[in-house]
Order: C-alpha cells, then structure tokens, then sequence
C-alpha cells in the first residue's frame, strides 16, 4: 500500500465526518486504478480538485470541482472521476492540526520533485543523442518539452 492510500486509511480510522458521502468517496478513492499517480495531496492545477471537511470545521462537509461544474453528492462524484483518468487534487480541511497530512503531503512533494530530476536528466539524454545523430526534428521535439518542464516548475514556484 502506498503512503497517501495509508494517510487514508489513517484518516477514515481517525476522524469523524459531518456526512457518510466523504467517507465513500474516500473508500472509492483508494480503489482506483493507478492510484499513486492519480491522487495527489498537492495541487498541480488537476482539472479535479476534491475538499473535504471532518467534522468540527466550519465548511461544506464535501465539495469537487471538476472543470467548471461543482458536486456536493458522493454518487455524482464518483461518477465523474469514473467518467475520466484526470489526476485528483484532494483536500482535507481538519478540526485540529494533523502532523501525518503535512507528512505525506512533503514526502509527495519529495516524490514529485524526484520524478521531475529523473524526467529532467532523461531529456537531456535523449537530447544529446538527438544532436549527435543531427535529428533536428527531435531535438526540437525534446526542447520543447524541457521548455514545457521548466515553465511548469517555474510556476510550481510561483504559486507557493
């Protein structure tokens, strides 16, 4: 099991909610396919981002926008991310400060910018080897999605 279905799992065993519909969709959440690079406690612009409140805090028990349309109703939004393969932007507003959600929230922040390196020192690879072999058109190819790399990470930083 991974870390974040773990921090789930953690929160599902630990919290109470205002409503059963956070906790199906929780539960559902866990069971998704390609789990780990599907759901994120870090928002990176996901087309869905989900809320949830546990109980004691004075917000909307739960909410998802998925593009421009809002669901309060764990049916509705299951259906929706079944409807799709976008990555899941979840956050969980607690009653108190919970020391695991900023834990597993750095370790994925960690994971990511690992992923990122490991993508970034490929590209240059294949870049060099687009160069040595003289394939303009993939050079250009791999330099525009360095290019595309850079800018998000640029923008990662900006947001913070």
């Amino acid at each position: 099991m991974s870390f974040k279905k773990d921090f789930l799992e953690y929160v599902l065993y630990s919290y109470e909610f205002k409503e059963n519909d956070p906790v199906y969709v929780l539960n559902y959440l866990k069971s998704i396919k390609y789990f780990d690079s599907r759901v994120s406690l870090i928002d990176r612009h996901s087309p869905i981002s989900l809320t949830i409140s546990t109980k004691g805090v004075h917000s909307q028990s739960m909410m998802c926008r998925i593009d421009d349309r809002i669901l309060l109703k764990a049916r509705d939004i299951i259906d929706k991310i079944d409807e799709t393969e976008h990555p899941i932007f979840v956050e969980i507003h607690f009653n108190q400060f919970e020391p695991k959600y900023t834990e597993v929230v750095f370790r994925e922040h960690e994971r990511l910018e690992h992923v990122e390196h490991e993508l970034r020192h490929s590209l240059y690879q294949q870049i060099e080897q687009a160069l040595e072999s003289k394939d303009k058109d993939r050079f250009l190819s791999l330099t525009n999605e360095l290019k595309l790399l850079n800018e998000e990470s640029k923008n990662a930083l900006h947001k913070k």
